[in-house]
């Protein structure tokens, strides 16, 4: 994903994942949702979908992954793969750029 398309720079894209503030994950803007699945993505070179999604909520502070959250994630990882950032072989996801 090339951030300068986007509005959002390098250095804003390194920053770490924040804690939602009032723990529901659907209140975390999509657009944030996608930079954290692609840096998790990139930080363990791959993973299985439900692996992705289940780090990705741990990266965000949630201590479970349940339905609401695999649901938010999953969607993002939709996206993801729609869009051409997220590729997937031999049933790992990794990101394409």
């Amino acid at each position: 994903m090339d951030a300068s398309l986007h509005g959002v720079d390098d250095e804003q894209l390194a920053r770490a994942p924040r804690t939602p503030p009032d723990n529901h994950i659907e209140h975390v803007s999509p657009h944030e949702l996608k930079s954290i699945v692609l840096r998790v993505a990139k930080a363990v070179f791959g993973a299985p979908r439900n692996e992705l999604i289940s780090e990705t909520a741990r990266q965000l502070g949630f201590s479970r992954t349940g339905a609401t959250i695999r649901r938010v994630l999953g969607s993002t990882v939709d996206q993801l793969l729609a869009d051409g950032d997220l590729g997937e072989s031999f049933g790992t996801l990794r990101p394409v750029r």
